[in-house]
Order: structure tokens, then sequence, then C-alpha cells
């Protein structure tokens, strides 16, 4: 993935040089050689960032296996790790009228009734609902994947059911492509944070009918690529798109190659997409480079990787968007509220959660490390903000109309700053219950880096 770092020193050591880049921004990616036989030096690329050669480069091994292993990894093997999203969304406009995705759906019904318990393999199916078929737990060793309940699998499966029904006008004008496709990228973002506190590069295979989406380019999009591709580039998620239907523009590809992962079209390219992602995830690496300066205004950067070896071939993000996150108030808000829309606990920023009730309140005691968490420097202090925001949930699924928000200033002396980030910081919610609420879902967002951490609490009767 492509994302910006501030490192405080980092030395690089070649034959001939020696660097040291003190307070510098920093550019990396992820690179995958597909042909992970073969080693990656600093000496065996030229990297390019909208044109311009970058002449120091640091390169870093993350993991690499030999290429001869198989390639169905334990359930505890972290190094390769899968996420299916079946994503139907389109379909809502008539998509699923297409002969494509019948074979689309035979093949996925096919292929989830034969998966194994050993499959590092999570499945998640959405249309106007989010359902979870197969997902994790993680634990000291590694994630633990488990199938969930039989009922919940089937509720899932059953959205291909709705694949051959001819949708009303009303449910066509009702879902509008914009509106569909924020739902389909933040769907895209929910995985991508409950991902995001595994180790190592991991893979999003996307099997969708990307028909009709905006390319990555357009500039009445452009906030809402923004937003997917940095929270896909914190979490270190390639996504490998599967597009059913012919595609009308090159949306699902521009977002697999802005994440380094690959594209299929035509349907049946399931188990092709998987297979490709746990062989990639295996062996990559970290690309360093000190990052240009600011645009005027937020762009789309190019990157491009040249091998000098001949039989190099490579995997790697091939854009990123040159933005600050934004941290007026609104933005904050609605970023954070994406986190509570479905039912994946977000795992950008750990945190843990203990309840007590009270009749009808309840105590809500939040722990986190401050070092998760993102510091500016300014004048001989650190600060940082955090938004908490919590909402109610009913049997039903439907969000009640409680909850609310809070705001965490942080200002600490630089001198005072090393001791304050070895404890743990606890702050407390005092929160009244509604009458129907069976869950309450509490999300922590870092504003500066974007990234989230969420918990989701059953409540007892």
């Amino acid at each position: 993935m492509a994302f910006r770092t501030r490192l405080l020193h980092v030395a690089l050591s070649t034959s001939a040089l020696l660097l040291a880049l003190k307070a510098q921004e920093l550019n990396r990616v992820n690179v995958v050689p597909e042909n992970s036989n073969i080693t990656i030096t600093a000496s065996d690329i030229d990297l390019f960032e909208d044109g311009h050669k970058e002449p120091n480069l640091l390169v870093n091994p993350l993991g690499c296996k030999p290429s001869s292993l198989v390639p169905r990894p334990a359930a505890k093997d972290s190094t390769s790790t899968v996420a299916v999203l079946l994503d139907t969304i389109h379909f809502l406009r008539g998509a699923g009228l297409h002969p494509a995705t019948q074979a689309m759906k035979a093949e996925v019904k096919k292929w989830l009734r034969g998966l194994s318990s050993e499959d590092a393999i999570a499945v998640y199916s959405t249309d106007l609902d989010f359902h979870i078929l197969r997902d994790f737990i993680i634990d000291d060793h590694g994630p633990i994947f488990a199938d969930r309940p039989s009922a919940e699998v089937e509720a899932g499966l059953s959205v291909y059911d709705k694949m051959s029904l001819m949708p009303s006008p009303a449910t066509t004008t009702q879902f509008s492509l914009g509106g569909i496709v924020e739902m389909e990228l933040a769907s895209l973002e929910a995985v991508a944070n409950h991902m995001s506190g595994l180790p190592g590069r991991k893979a999003l295979v996307w099997y969708c009918a990307d028909d009709a989406m905006p390319q990555l380019e357009s500039a009445r999009h452009f906030d809402w690529w923004a937003s997917a591709i940095h929270i896909l580039a914190n979490a270190n998620i390639a996504v490998y798109t599967i597009s059913c239907v012919d595609p009308k523009t090159k949306a699902g590809e521009g977002l697999a190659k802005a994440t380094g992962g690959r594209f299929y079209n035509g349907s049946l390219q399931l188990k092709k997409a998987i297979e490709d992602a746990l062989k990639d995830n295996r062996c990559s690496y970290d690309v360093t480079w000190q990052r240009q300066p600011n645009s005027a205004t937020p762009s789309l950067r190019v990157i491009e990787i040249e091998p000098k070896v001949k039989a190099l071939k490579l995997l790697y993000p091939n854009r990123y968007f040159d933005r600050e996150l934004p941290l007026d108030e609104t933005y904050r808000l609605k970023a954070a509220e994406k986190a509570l829309i479905y039912p994946l606990e977000a795992n950008g920023t750990p945190l843990s959660v203990a309840t007590e009730r009270h009749e009808e309140s309840l105590k809500v005691s939040v722990k986190f490390n401050p070092r998760q968490i993102s510091f500016a420097k300014t004048e001989g202090k650190r600060d940082a903000l955090l938004d908490v925001i919590w909402a109610w949930y009913a049997s039903d699924g439907l969000r009640i109309p409680a909850g609310s928000r809070n705001e965490l200033k942080f200002d600490i002396e630089d001198t005072q700053f090393d001791e304050y980030i070895r404890k743990d910081h606890v702050f407390e919610l005092p929160l009244d219950v509604p009458g129907s609420a069976v869950e309450l879902r509490v999300a922590l967002r870092d504003a500066r880096s974007g990234r989230v951490g969420s918990k989701i609490i059953p409540l007892s009767r």
C-alpha cells in the first residue's frame, strides 16, 4: 500500500551510501514479486513518483517464504490472510439480470460450501444488509477463523436468490448510482478496518458487478475514493477485484492497481483470485523513499516502478491520493460514523471496553494505549485528537435514534511525553440505556491518521 508516514530518524545504508533522514515525511509502498524466488534490493529497481526518479530507496523484505509452500495456509498462519466480499449492491439497479451473475451465484455457493476449517479466509456478503458468513478473532498467536451459525450463512447466501428478480422502477430510482457507490466503498472500508489488526500484507477479494462505477479520477467522487484508498493503505490491504459483468468504466481495475492487487474480468474467477492472493501475500517488500512536496490541491499521485532485472515482474500500488485528512468536525463525524454501520469490529486502533450495568444506566470504560495514536509536535508539546462515538441497536438490527459523540484532546508537554505513552489511557462514558436496545457499538477514531477501533457490546437483561 502507498502511504505517508513521519519518521523521526531513518538510516539507510547501501554499499556506497549512508543516508540519514531526520524528521522527513516518507512514502512507502508494498511491492510483490510475481516470481517469489527472486530477491529484491534497492539496486534492482527504479521508482518514479509523478515522473520524478527517487534517488534513495530503502527496501525491506516482509516474511518472504519459498514459493514451494502450498497455497492453503493453516488457520493460524498470519502471513497470508484473505477476506472475500461478495458484493451484490449493484443488483439493486438490475445488474442481476445479466447471465454472468447467475454463473457467479452458482460459483459462490459451490465454493462457500467447500471451504475447509483450515482455510485462513473470512467471507462477507452485502446488499442492503451486511452478512458475516465466516469471520476471525485475533488472539496472541494470530487470527482464528470460524464459520458463523448455519442460519446466518444461509441469510448471507440468500442475497444471490434475489439476482433474477426484476427491480421495480421505485427501487432503481431510490438507489442512485452515487448512493450505491458510497455504500460499496463503505463496506470495503468496514472490512479493511476489521482486518487492520492483522500483521503483514493482506488481501481483499471483491466479487462485484462493476458495471458503472465512476473512475478514481472523478472529481465528484474524489473524497469517497480518497477515503477508501487511505484506509486500505493504512491496513496494508491489496484489493483483488472480480467484475462478473463487463465493466463500463475501469474503476474496479483502478482500485486493484491503486492498492497493489489484481483485476479479473468475468465470473468463475473466484478460486483463481483467492489462490493468487494467498501466493502474493507470502512474499512482499516495503519500499520507502522521501516524498515529494504537497501539490497546491489534493491530487492523484502516480507511482511507477521499473525493474532493472528482466525476469522481475512486480505488483505494487500505482497511485495514491496526496492529501492530509480533514480535521473539520463534519468530516470527522461522518468518518467515525462509518465504523458503527456494519456489525464488524474495527481493529485499526486497539481498544478494550468494560461495562457495569445499573438498572437502566451503563458505565462504559474504554481503554487504549497512547502509543497507537498519532501525535503532532508543536512548540514543545505533543497534541492529538480523538473522536469517540457510540450507538444503540435493537433486536432487528436497526439503529435506535439515540447515542452521541465525544471529543478527546491531548496536549502533552514534550518533557512528559515518553512517560505518558507508557501507560494505558482510560475514559468513562456514563450512558442511559434505551428500552429496546440489545447492543451497544463504541468507536474510537484517530483524527490525524484516520485509524479506527471499535467494539460491539451485547447487553444483558
